[in-house]
């Protein structure tokens, strides 16, 4: 099988196709998945990779495929997910979500950790090793030179792998997101069904019996420039404010303390994720001291391990990054430069932050990854600049009550200890 050469990206940095996908009549050694759906966020669909179910002969039989036609063993791709886009305005295609990746996030983390002596070892002077795919860089990020890099920050970074995805196999991931979901209403997808690209990302859902995975939001690690000096809340906690009650999360934790690294404010928050994360699982609920032994390590990891490196350096970019997108004295425009610094911060401030610990292992060890990564569209400028004026406009930032609630923002927090300590 041939991979579509009209998916080609027309990008300056050619990402690669890993993989294709096809549909096949027959057994092929039991190397036959299904894709079944996940989730789904604004942009995107995400389906799980799991083993074809003979019992289940409404499905196809579907195979991942090299270059060359020849077969992948299915325990390459166990375990991973597939990611397809909804082809939504104002946002990139697969093909320019991975060359993002490639050429403006990657060397954002490639830096030296600001706040540590670089303790990379000798020059790796691994070999990069040599696709069956006629192109000329891999995606996944294995393959890159690791004496590049600094190996405490991009061992956060998910492998991102390109998979040409013909017509047929679109079809039958629309087809599938409806009968997962149409018991809500959805109706059938109506998109044009065309060969596009996936993506093959790790699978980072908590495994029973086994890990748990909870998702941190690095968002606006500082205040933004646009606020009013007299802010009640931070930019995060100010746009939280704005929205519908029903849109807000149940466990929130503003991220400034984050950055701040709170263990009193943060280790509550985690206690809940932790038990919210658990509550998903098809098991007992696990003992008390266990729920308290993961919560004690998540904390010291966002508190003081390399989860407060890795939050630390990301503040530390979209502090850069905001300061070399600001227009200077009679500047009226944005530059190429200012304008890919704008999308970058925009870019690190909306990602999220996975957390997975193996507590099948008494040691309890921790990884973590960076998720929602794709570099920001230049079409939502426009859009931010809005949004910014609404939230000053709207008194978001000042106002001290919103429906009766307490918003914990730590700069309210700071302002309200203040006002007590000054009529104490």
């Amino acid at each position: 099988m041939q991979l579509s050469s009209r998916t080609r990206p027309t990008v300056t940095k050619l990402p690669v196709l890993q993989y294709g996908c096809r549909t096949v009549a027959g057994p092929q050694e039991g190397n036959e998945i299904s894709f079944n759906y996940l989730s789904e966020g604004g942009a995107n669909y995400v389906f799980s990779i799991d083993p074809w179910n003979q019992l289940d002969r409404r499905r196809p039989r579907i195979i991942f495929v090299t270059n060359t036609g020849s077969v992948v063993p299915k325990n390459q791709v166990l375990g991973k997910v597939m990611r397809i886009s909804k082809g939504v305005l104002k946002t990139l295609n697969s093909q320019e979500v991975i060359s993002g990746l490639l050429t403006e996030i990657i060397p954002l983390f490639e830096l030296p950790n600001f706040s540590t002596k670089n303790t990379s070892s000798a020059l790796n002077t691994k070999q990069i090793p040599t696709s069956t795919l006629p192109t000329s860089r891999l995606v996944s990020l294995k393959a890159l030179p690791t004496n590049r890099m600094n190996p405490t920050l991009t061992q956060h970074l998910m492998e991102h792998e390109g998979v040409d995805l013909p017509s047929e196999v679109i079809q039958e991931l629309y087809d599938e997101v409806y009968q997962k979901s149409s018991h809500m209403g959805r109706e059938r997808i109506t998109l044009k069904v065309e060969a596009q690209w996936g993506i093959l990302l790790p699978n980072l859902s908590s495994v029973p019996g086994k890990s748990l995975t909870i998702e941190v939001k690095p968002k606006w690690l500082e205040q933004s420039r646009k606020a009013p000096q007299d802010a009640y809340r931070c930019r995060n906690c100010a746009l939280r404010a704005s929205k519908p009650a029903e849109d807000k999360q149940n466990a929130y934790l503003c991220p400034l303390y984050l950055v701040a690294g709170n263990a009193s404010v943060i280790q509550p928050w985690v206690k809940r994720k932790v038990l919210d994360a658990f509550g998903t699982l098809p098991e007992p609920q696990p003992e008390q001291k266990m729920v308290e032994n993961i919560t004690d390590h998540i904390t010291h990891y966002i508190v003081a391990g390399k989860g407060h490196r890795l939050i630390s350096h990301i503040k530390h970019q979209q502090v850069r990054l905001d300061t070399e997108a600001e227009l200077k004295q009679g500047e009226t425009a944005l530059t190429a430069k200012q304008e890919t610094s704008l999308r970058l911060a925009m870019t690190l401030k909306d990602c999220s932050l996975y957390i997975k610990v193996s507590y099948s292992d008494k040691d309890l060890p921790i990884e973590s990854w960076l998720g929602d990564l794709d570099f920001k569209s230049p079409q939502k400028i426009k859009g931010w600049g809005l949004k910014e004026t609404a939230l000053v406009d709207g008194g978001w930032y000042t106002q001290r009550d919103v429906g009766g609630e307490r918003l914990d923002c730590m700069i309210s927090a700071a302002r309200d200890e203040n006002v007590a300590l000054h009529h104490s």
